[in-house]
């Protein structure tokens, strides 16, 4: 199988801007959440890695389908509180059967040499994940199906 799809943001670009918001927002967020500084310091650094993103010249986003429903439907509760925010961490779903395993593996396996060929080529990459990969805001922006886990 082909699992995996590479989505590609270059900046400037609407999209590469709705990005650096949804990095703003997600590390505001979940700096507040976890209450490791103050409002002004948590807007502060959520600036600081917005800046930085901003200097990018390209994003890609890697996703592998097939996978279980990776916005699975939460207690009502929850429900709630994701509708208030679409920034918030979804739950992690991991690959459940052997074939999702296999094409998670395969996929992970084609981003690195990916890199590998970037940096044959001279362009600097890293590879990243964190909250941001599993929130709706990244999910919509790219045009993620429900069973696409990104990479």
């Amino acid at each position: 199988s082909e699992p995996l799809t590479f989505h590609r943001i270059l900046s400037p670009s609407t999209a590469s801007e709705r990005l650096l918001d949804i990095c703003y927002e997600v590390t505001y967020q979940t700096l507040l959440l976890n209450k490791l500084s103050g409002v002004e310091a948590c807007r502060n650094e959520a600036m600081r890695k917005r800046e930085k993103w901003a200097k990018i010249p390209a994003f890609i986003v890697a996703t592998v389908g097939g996978m279980e429903d990776q916005c699975k439907e939460e207690e009502e509760e929850q429900q709630q509180q994701q509708q208030q925010s679409q920034y918030a961490e979804l739950p992690f779903t991991p690959p459940h059967t052997i074939r999702q395993l296999e094409d998670y593996a395969s996929s992970c396996a084609s981003v690195q040499n990916f890199l590998l060929s970037l940096h044959a080529e001279g362009i600097a990459s890293k590879w990243a994940t964190g909250t941001i990969i599993r929130t709706h805001a990244l999910r919509n922006l790219i045009g993620c199906k429900k069973d696409d886990m990104i990479v």
